[in-house]
């Protein structure tokens, strides 16, 4: 049945690629409106590919507007799928997919083609529009930390760069957990999935008997076999100033006080991390254990009472 003054092409499994970005693959729906090539999609899925790494959205809702010299506009907003080597246990609340070369704003804009529509709900004013954004990412990076936050990726040449805003990077051991939260972190994947991170931000210390915590801490790793230069990162207006990295290498470290069994305050320089291993036990067992291990230089302890020993009413060694 074709309804009376239909003008549109649709079809099923369609392939949408636009302008060395992103491919998308679902079921699409186009039609034509004051010149302007209109779309909308839905089951949609697909995104950013380099190499090996791919990220993208899932089971998404679409819509575009193309013009007649050749500027994209769409959005694509669903799930998230993230892959890349060394990530695992990823998700996020939501996702969406944008390109915007219009310069134009298309926020709040709505397409209906037949029984499908769209309507655009962040489609800023732009001309160079790139982005995939995730609200609510969770990720872990290899057996390291585990990340969370709002997330924002980009392609920059062959590598997938990320920005997670209100981000927190932590390493746990059943309920024994270091973190940094309150943090602006960045996260560079190369085509193979090699990573580089950093996370600075304030330090969290959840371990029982361990109060009065504060300091800052800072979250780096590099899984690529050379060293990587200083450099900053921005995708989506934030910058994070990431510094040089070693070779093969994972660190956090904090500037920390904190006070174990309200009796001894602690202060210095601490390095965190996590290791799975078998532990002996009294009775000559043992048994598979996740381990936090934190160990500090230039520490400053105060034993006794209203501690630390910068308090006038401190008494103790």
């Amino acid at each position: 049945d074709v309804a009376a003054g239909a003008r549109q092409f649709a079809g099923q499994c369609l392939t949408l690629t636009a302008d060395n970005f992103a491919s998308l693959t679902g079921n699409f729906a186009f039609d034509q409106q004051a010149g302007n090539l209109r779309a909308t999609g839905t089951g949609l899925s697909g995104g950013i590919t380099i190499g090996s790494v791919s990220a993208g959205v899932s089971n998404a809702s679409f819509g575009l507007i193309a013009t007649p010299s050749d500027l994209v506009a769409f959005e694509a907003s669903g799930g998230l799928a993230l892959t890349a080597a060394g990530l695992t246990n990823v998700a996020a609340s939501s996702a969406a997919l944008r390109h915007n070369t219009t310069n134009q704003t298309w926020t709040g804009t709505s397409i209906s083609i037949g029984d499908s529509s769209y309507t655009f709900s962040n489609l800023p004013q732009a001309s160079s529009l790139r982005l995939l954004s995730a609200t609510g990412l969770t990720a872990q990076l290899g057996s390291f930390v585990s990340v969370n936050g709002d997330a924002a990726f980009r392609r920059e040449g062959n590598e997938l760069q990320a920005i997670v805003r209100n981000a927190s990077a932590s390493l746990s051991a059943g309920n024994a957990v270091i973190s940094v939260t309150d943090a602006q972190a960045a996260l560079v994947l190369d085509a193979a999935g090699r990573q580089q991170f950093h996370a600075t931000g304030d330090l969290a210390l959840t371990v029982p008997g361990v109060s009065s915590v504060s300091g800052t801490a800072h979250s780096s790793r590099n899984t690529l076999t050379s060293d990587v230069w200083a450099r900053s990162i921005t995708v989506d207006a934030p910058t994070v100033n990431m510094p040089a990295l070693p070779a093969s290498s994972q660190s956090f470290v904090a500037d920390a006080q904190f006070n174990l069994n309200n009796l001894i305050s602690v202060s210095g320089s601490v390095a965190a991390e996590v290791e799975s291993r078998s532990l002996q036990l009294s009775d000559g067992s043992s048994v598979d254990a996740r381990l936090l291990k934190l160990g500090g230089t230039e520490i400053t302890g105060f034993a006794g009472l209203k501690g630390p020993a910068c308090n006038r009413a401190a008494v103790g060694v």
